[in-house]
């Protein structure tokens, strides 16, 4: 474990604005301490770069690897051509003898999403297997920068509640007019 100033590495908090270098298994801990909810994971492969989305479990007691999530676009498998979006735990994603990093260089020119956001365009991802991205890499970006999902259930309501208030309306400017041609 390497120290600086008296400190060893996984005791301290890093932000990583862009890209971090490549760690391997066993330097879990300091990836552990680095990576925030939303931030672009690449796992470096033997068949080619793997994406995925790290996501820190709400309410973990720890900071270690059980404590993430990722969430990635898996490529087809066998005769099923469709890709799916998977929820996995770290040690699925990032297996031994794979190297990781964080890879938000997409950062530097386009403006990212909040976590909560984040977590919002997950959902839509999990629940809504319509959706085509091209690639993993294509995924990740959408769900860090990508169009928001809309609220649905709150633009519903929106709609009922003005659409009632504008029949309403419509009904009791017909009542009036109707009573004052009665009185006329």
């Amino acid at each position: 474990m390497a120290c600086t100033g008296g400190k060893p590495v996984t005791a301290m908090k890093f932000t990583v604005m862009t890209r971090s270098k490549w760690l391997g298994v066993d330097e879990t801990s300091v990836f552990c301490n680095v990576m925030e909810t939303g931030d672009i994971l690449e796992v470096e492969r033997p068949n080619g770069n793997h994406w995925g989305v790290g996501i820190r479990i709400e309410g973990a007691k720890s900071k270690g690897p059980e404590s993430i999530v990722v969430v990635s676009l898996q490529p087809p498998s066998g005769k099923d051509k469709s890709r799916k979006v998977v929820k996995e735990p770290l040690h699925q994603f990032w297996t031994s003898g794979t190297r990781i990093r964080i890879n938000n260089n997409s950062d530097r020119d386009h403006p990212y999403h909040d976590e909560i956001q984040i977590r919002k365009q997950i959902e839509h991802a999990l629940k809504h297997t319509d959706r085509k991205w091209h690639n993993p890499e294509h995924f990740v970006y959408w769900c860090r920068h990508g169009e928001k999902v809309p609220e649905r259930r709150r633009q519903e309501s929106d709609v009922a509640k003005w659409g009632s208030l504008s029949a309403s309306a419509g009904v009791w400017m017909f009542m009036k007019n109707r009573r004052r041609r009665n009185t006329e």
